[in-house]
């Protein structure tokens, strides 16, 4: 007769509110007090193109570039953050990351500011995708983001173009734009607390 096995069951409902917890956890270092964007960086323009959640789309980029530079006006490109998700295969990493470091509009140089999908691809060990989902999200939509991430990591540090990664997680998490005499912020969140899902009151403003 087999010895006995001991197995431990929880609910399947369980499971998944666990894991949509871990997933919609947004890592301490994405937060983005009042005073940190106070001292963000800095630029001027006569016209301000914020671009956020690119997700690696070479057709739409290219589209961007095209009418951006009918402008006649000084003009700013900032890539707000998830620039990059799609583009999963090493030329593709490198055309897009390539673009926005070294790309200008009529010499104006790109801006980017650094989204969850730029901080975890660039870490050195990933550990998830930092995306935040909330709690009503399909566990599939958080496990296909995690996957896609995931595989965008192996690729950034397979891409042999290493000098990516530190400008990457070199980035600021947001940066104040000063069109004619208005200053607009653009960072990654409707709100200082930087969680894109549930916006809050900051808890640290000097964080």
């Amino acid at each position: 007769m087999p010895p006995l096995a001991l197995c431990w069951w929880q609910p399947a409902d369980e499971i998944i509110k666990q894991h949509i917890a871990q997933l919609a956890a947004c890592p301490l270092h994405y937060r983005l007090g009042a005073r940190a964007l106070r001292r963000a960086p800095r630029i001027r323009c006569d016209t301000l193109y914020a671009v956020g959640g690119l997700y690696g789309n070479s057709f739409a980029l290219s589209s961007l570039l095209e009418r951006a530079n009918r402008e006649t006006l000084r003009t700013q490109i900032v890539f707000n953050g998830d620039f990059n998700f799609l583009n999963c295969t090493p030329a593709w990493w490198r055309q897009i990351n390539s673009e926005i470091r070294h790309g200008a509009v009529r010499g104006v140089p790109h801006v980017a500011t650094l989204g969850n999908v730029e901080a975890e691809a660039a870490t050195e060990h990933y550990t998830g995708c930092g995306c935040g989902y909330p709690s009503y999200t399909s566990p599939g939509v958080a496990d296909r983001s995690d996957q896609i991430v995931r595989e965008l990591h192996a690729c950034a540090h397979a891409a042999e173009a290493a000098e990516f990664l530190p400008w990457l997680r070199g980035l600021p998490l947001g940066v104040v734009a000063e069109v004619g005499d208005r200053h607009v912020p653009v960072h990654r969140s409707s709100h200082p607390s930087s969680h894109p899902w549930r916006p809050r009151p900051d808890p640290d403003p000097d964080h």
